[in-house]
């Protein structure tokens, strides 16, 4: 009797030590995506910058005339850390969903520069895709601020198209051109959601 009290008691403490973890996570969390819109719009004017630089210099090239924003690499552990501390699987579909996404723009960021002569052809698609995965960034942290200001503790289960594309259309930091409406006439085709919670990715 006296051991199996001493079991609950002991994690009852854990309960309790857990939960104000979580709350330290989740208090920091406005800050986190802050921080991510942030450095999504530093790519989006950048990437309009480096479109910009291939279109004026004579060998339209970026090394040596252009570099990426700085990654904030506070982010990916900022949110591995509120995902650990969590049993809100909703929140934490979409959390991880921002964590894979802010990652993957950061590498592709970098092999513009490092495989620049790989995808030399292609490489004014790749800025458009990357600005419009940039606005999915910002999507994504539009979507948890609410919850994460402890406004709300329900988060949306799926993400439109609409929005992503309105955003860079109409905020000024992009920059149009034939390749950049291609990749977005591409991504509206699509009929559903870009993202949705239960998608097995």
């Amino acid at each position: 009797m006296a051991i199996r009290l001493q079991i609950r008691h002991a994690d009852k403490l854990e309960n309790k030590r857990l939960m104000r973890l979580h709350r330290a996570k989740r208090f920091v969390l406005p800050l986190t995506l802050s921080t991510a819109t942030h450095y999504a719009n530093e790519v989006i004017r950048s990437l309009s910058e480096a479109s910009a630089i291939l279109r004026s210099t004579p060998n339209g090239r970026l090394s040596g005339h252009w570099s990426p924003p700085v990654f904030p690499s506070e982010i990916p552990v900022s949110l591995g850390e509120f995902v650990e501390t969590s049993d809100v699987e909703t929140v934490n579909a979409l959390v991880s969903e921002l964590l894979r996404q802010i990652q993957i723009l950061n590498a592709r960021l970098v092999s513009l520069i490092a495989d620049e002569d790989v995808f030399r052809l292609g490489i004014n698609m790749n800025i458009a895709e990357y600005q419009l995965q940039a606005a999915k960034i910002r999507q994504l942290c539009g979507a948890l601020f609410p919850y994460a200001r402890g406004q709300s503790e329900d988060v949306p289960t799926e993400l439109e198209r609409g929005p992503v594309v309105s955003s860079l259309r109409f905020n000024g930091t992009a920059a149009p051109d034939d390749d950049f409406e291609s990749v977005i006439e591409r991504f509206q085709s699509v009929g559903k959601p870009w993202w949705t919670a239960n998608d097995d990715r």
